[in-house]
């Protein structure tokens, strides 16, 4: 498989004043854009790396400029996500806009990542959390991308444990499950020492996977991969997102990359999260597409 990813001129930035914006998942309903990312306080001591953070809805009405709406998920109390809500992934099936994450289970930062769900009836709803997590197990889970295909959902996420890192599937006809888990369908390996999902999405009948790859020797590259059936992936051409784009502005700290994907199915954009300061402050910079096509 080989994609045609071609950039747009100019750039736009989500908007972020007194807290960096990390990862995002983007839905598209009735015309309106919505991007699902957590904010870390810029006052908060383990800025900007921690999981001591919150999901937080952007709205946009063309999918690039961006307004900062509220808060839509933070921790609970006494719950099994106590220690905080972060990599969000969204998806609407069915009716119902499904807000994917990870949580942590305490607020010292100890115990594992599970990955949980919270509902609402529309993307600009109130977000309801399920009292438990639907993926559960040793290790981490986290960094959640759930796709909407063949009926179903598909929801690639990475699985960290003993034995290495994993981007793992589990697949479901309702985000409530029950989920079926399909076990690994990438794995780290020789210089990739940790590989983490950043965003998944269907483009011309096929799965795009945009993996963010730890390397040994080359640091960190967003690699990207396909799949017809939803399980079997191997990589495209181009290998690296960081080969095809121009970056207008702030330094690499790891793309993590998403796509935003419009209700015809087309790609008018994607957003890559990017170092803006020199004390650690980051948001997300939009990039237009004048084409990504996936050719299987």
């Amino acid at each position: 498989m080989q994609l045609d990813l071609r950039q747009g001129d100019g750039y736009t930035l989500f908007p972020a004043t007194g807290y960096s914006v990390r990862e995002a998942d983007i839905v598209v309903a009735d015309g309106r854009w919505y991007a699902f990312a957590d904010l870390v306080s810029w006052t908060n001591p383990h800025h900007p790396n921690t999981y001591d953070s919150g999901i937080d809805r952007f709205i946009s009405g063309d999918g690039v400029h961006w307004r900062h709406d509220r808060a839509v998920l933070r921790g609970r109390d006494g719950q099994w996500d106590e220690g905080g809500t972060a990599t969000p992934g969204a998806v609407v099936c069915g009716g119902t806009t499904a807000l994917f994450y990870s949580g942590r289970e305490h607020r010292d930062g100890t115990g594992y990542r599970h990955i949980g769900v919270a509902l609402a009836p529309c993307p600009e709803g109130e977000f309801q959390a399920l009292p438990a997590p639907i993926i559960v197990g040793d290790g981490h889970k986290d960094d959640p991308c759930p796709v909407l295909w063949r009926k179903r959902i598909f929801l690639y996420y990475r699985h960290t444990r003993a034995d290495g890192y994993a981007i793992c599937l589990a697949t479901a006809t309702t985000a409530a499950g029950p989920w079926e888990l399909h076990g690994p369908v990438i794995r780290a390996g020789g210089d990739v020492r940790a590989v983490e999902t950043t965003d998944a999405c269907v483009v011309g009948g096929c799965i795009l996977l945009a993996v963010m790859e730890h390397s040994h020797t080359r640091g960190l590259r967003t690699a990207l991969y396909g799949s017809r059936d939803g399980t079997t992936f191997s990589r495209l051409l181009p290998r690296y997102l960081e080969d095809v784009l121009r970056i207008p502005i702030g330094t690499s700290m790891g793309s993590h990359a998403t796509f935003h994907v419009a209700e015809d199915g087309k790609v008018p954009a994607l957003s890559l999260t990017r170092v803006m300061g020199a004390a650690g402050h980051y948001t997300r910079v939009v990039l237009p597409l004048q084409a990504l096509t996936l050719h299987p």
